[in-house]
């Protein structure tokens, strides 16, 4: 992440305006991969989705924000905490079972995949993360046109990367292209799945807004499981 993104999260977290925790990405884990495993949590936050592993595994949590990881200190003092960046975490390669990325990659505007060969880099078992699917970049470009806002959309393997003066640059997906991508860092995705987000961006979705479905005006965010081949 950049140095601005680095500021834009201090901020937010000293606002405590971030604090929405995204927790249907835990349901792509199973026993296996939590109990007395050892686990990372990239971009962290307060890391209260680790609370329902909690008592269950040894956790570790890595954020580019230390005023994110003051929040988690907070909630837990034993916590093991680590100033990081997902585009080069502070670890050695196969430190952990499992690793796990919520609203991590959809909070990028570059770096997504150097992201992605970290977190495969670190982890010895799994990996779960999330990420904005073709879905959005349609429904958001339509939004542009019909506003007269200029936008270009570049190709760059499996992204799509939209740049606009107005919104920024942010990375869309495709899928299978995605998953070749992943087979090429030696990983097998064993599942894909679309889930919705809130529309506030790329802070992830508020406990109240989890059950809602794409089609109601949110946005489809893709949730994947990926095995590491040994």
């Amino acid at each position: 992440m950049s140095t601005v993104q680095k500021h834009l999260w201090n901020a937010a977290w000293q606002r405590r305006d971030a604090d929405y925790t995204n927790t249907e990405i835990t349901r792509l884990f199973r026993p296996e991969d939590i109990v007395e495993k050892n686990i990372l949590d990239i971009g962290c936050g307060n890391m209260r989705a680790a609370e329902v592993w909690k008592g269950r595994s040894s956790m570790t949590g890595v954020d580019i924000s230390e005023s994110a990881l003051w929040a988690a200190k907070w909630w837990d003092k034993r916590r093991r905490l680590v100033v990081g960046d997902v585009s080069n975490l502070p670890f050695m390669s196969d430190s952990f079972d499992s690793v796990f990325a919520i609203d991590t990659l959809t909070s990028m505007t570059d770096g997504h995949m150097n992201a992605l060969k970290e977190i495969a880099r670190v982890t010895r078992n799994v990996m779960v993360f999330n990420l904005y699917g073709l879905g959005p970049l349609e429904k958001t470009t339509r939004g542009l046109r019909e506003q007269g806002m200029y936008f270009s959309v570049t190709p760059c393997g499996p992204m799509e990367i939209l740049s606009s003066p107005d919104l920024g640059d942010k990375v869309f997906f495709n899928v299978t292209g995605l998953i070749r991508t992943l087979a090429g860092m030696g990983l097998t995705v064993e599942t894909a799945v679309g889930l919705a987000s809130n529309g506030w961006g790329d802070y992830g979705a508020p406990y109240s807004e989890q059950r809602r479905k794409p089609g109601s005006g949110h946005d489809e965010i893709v949730f994947v499981r990926a095995l590491k081949r040994g």
